[in-house]
């Protein structure tokens, strides 16, 4: 089932409960996925799909796509309320909360406002911050690209795209897989990332990729996935 606002389609296979509203004066779509994740595609070309999770909100609009954060926290300003006058756990204006829900997992945001991406580690520490001196943090100078080109070889070389949107990646392979994938590490010491496939050719596959950064790239990657039952391993590198 889809359904459609002039900024976004949403998109949902199965049963599911999530609720869209548009404000036509603003242009502003807010979705919020109660029950199972739906898939959220952008009518601006220039923002790619993305995956909103259970129990997560999101507002899109012309300017871009806001923070994705748990139904219920509002991000300043007011919330849009439907016209049955219940809140649709919509942010409405305010500031731009540069700390959403979740990140405390370890995860990056961008900020789409300003651009400025913030990250941490799976401690809740700052990956990218200049003060303090935090356990397991990685080195100020990390900087977690906005886009890479990933390719990994378990049998045959795979290629796709990783584009960083809220604060996850959002992945597309030649192959027809997709998925988010979320930075637990990010610095000299080392990359860790975690990999789930939402939909697509591999829906359920999950995986973890370990490497080692070298300019703007990363190398040595080794990468283990889960699909079905079996878990295969084999090697990654990207470059942004």
């Amino acid at each position: 089932m889809n359904v459609d606002t002039s900024m976004i389609t949403v998109g949902s296979a199965g049963k599911n409960t999530f609720v869209v509203a548009y404000d036509p004066n603003s242009g502003r779509s807010y979705v919020a996925a109660y029950q199972n994740p739906i898939l959220i595609q952008p009518m601006n070309s220039n923002q790619v799909p993305f995956t909103l999770g259970s129990g997560q909100q999101v507002e899109v609009n012309s300017n871009g796509i806001g923070p994705i954060t748990t139904i219920g926290q509002t991000t300043g300003g007011s919330t849009y309320v439907s016209p049955n006058g219940k809140d649709m756990y919509g942010p409405v204006g305010g500031t731009v909360n540069t700390q959403p829900s979740g990140m405390a997992q370890g995860g990056c945001y961008k900020d789409p406002m300003t651009g400025t991406i913030t990250c941490v580690d799976s401690n809740g520490n700052p990956i990218n911050t200049q003060s303090g001196s935090k356990t397991n943090q990685p080195e100020p100078s990390s900087s977690v690209p906005y886009s890479l080109h990933e390719c990994e070889n378990g049998g045959r070389e795979i290629c796709g795209t990783w584009t960083l949107q809220g604060n996850q990646y959002y992945a597309n392979w030649e192959n027809g897989a997709t998925a988010t994938l979320t930075v637990d590490s990010w610095g000299a010491s080392g990359v860790v990332i975690n990999r789930h496939d939402y939909g697509g050719t591999s829906a359920g596959l999950s995986a973890r990729y370990e490497g080692q950064l070298n300019g703007n790239a990363i190398e040595n990657g080794k990468f283990t996935w889960t699909f079905e039952g079996s878990t295969h391993s084999g090697t990654w590198k990207a470059n942004w």
